[in-house]
């Protein structure tokens, strides 16, 4: 069978009830839940996740690994990793709801060719701000059609697969990497690597929740402060991938978007996103108040690095 060839490599932290969803969703697969294993990296949750894992009754052949402290998504993914005993990774987060054929459809990706397979996340009808979770449906690597090689910093770690061989080539997940952006990270060293990465719409998973949109820009601030300062370092080319340099790229319209970035804008646009958003405001709004927090985000870790820099001097 297949799937034997499979690991499952999920992290978790305090989603317990989310968790047990897509345990159940892996128990359901219709090649069998003894023939694949699955490990749970319960990421210093101090919750009940740890005595539920440790003490799981189910037919998955399930191995917990335990961190006491929290330690970032790519230490518990890595850390999963290290745990696989099978040459196929699936990477899924703690949070999804799966098609009985999931593993199965992951695993033919890699019969035959060395690719990396990128899947599809939806949300369920029921998970309310309807407006943003068809947004995000549209993004990343969701804008590309099934069997289109899309490019290394779309790669998704909370659906996606590979050879164990070809993670371990790059060097899997940079721990360092805390306040998002790992994805990213890991997925430009794969295409810099000369590995293909491939979108499949029907490896789907249906995302359990979705955060507040003010949650949501409160993270995008935090990427852009924490996280982009050293992906850039990394990956220059990102600057202008992810338009950081948009103030220089254009002098003459400067002033322009100054003003399009000032509050006397960015807030009345959130309140109109906020007001249209159990609806369907338009996309371009999203856009827009992701950006404007982690490019503002950005520009605060830069202005902190220079006043530093100017009183060390």
């Amino acid at each position: 069978m297949i799937a034997q060839n499979v690991s499952v490599i999920v992290p978790t932290y305090k989603s317990l009830d989310f968790l047990k969803r897509t345990i159940h969703s892996l128990e359901n697969q219709n090649i069998g839940s003894s023939q694949f294993e699955v490990i749970v990296i319960d990421d210093g949750s101090k919750d009940q996740t740890e005595s539920w894992l440790v003490n799981y009754i189910g037919s998955l052949n399930l191995i917990p690994v335990i961190f006491k402290n929290n330690k970032g998504r790519s230490c518990a993914r890595n850390a999963g990793v290290e745990r696989a005993s099978n040459p196929i990774l699936i990477f899924l987060d703690g949070d999804m709801e799966l098609y009985h054929d999931y593993v199965e459809k992951h695993a033919r990706w890699h019969t035959k060719l060395n690719l990396i397979a990128v899947g599809k996340v939806f949300y369920s009808s029921t998970v309310g701000r309807r407006g943003y979770a068809r947004y995000l449906q549209t993004r990343g690597s969701m804008k590309f059609q099934t069997g289109d090689t899309i490019p290394g910093r779309y790669f998704l770690s909370g659906n996606s697969s590979m050879l164990k061989d070809t993670f371990e080539s790059v060097g899997g997940f940079d721990d360092s990497i805390t306040h998002y952006g790992e994805d990213l990270d890991l997925g430009i060293r794969l295409e810099k690597a000369g590995r293909r990465m491939i979108y499949d719409s029907e490896l789907a998973v249906c995302h359990l929740h979705l955060r507040p949109l003010s949650a949501v820009l409160e993270t995008a601030f935090e990427y852009g402060y924490q996280s982009l300062p050293y992906l850039i370092k990394l990956h220059p080319e990102l600057e202008s991938q992810l338009r950081i340099n948009w103030m220089e790229s254009n002098r003459n319209n400067r002033i322009i978007k100054q003003i399009a970035l000032n509050s006397i804008i960015y807030y009345p646009t959130l309140s109109f996103t906020k007001l249209l958003n159990e609806i369907a405001a338009p996309s371009l709004l999203y856009s827009y108040l992701i950006y404007r927090n982690y490019y503002n985000g950005y520009q605060k870790h830069i202005e902190k690095n220079l006043k530093q820099l100017a009183e060390i001097a």
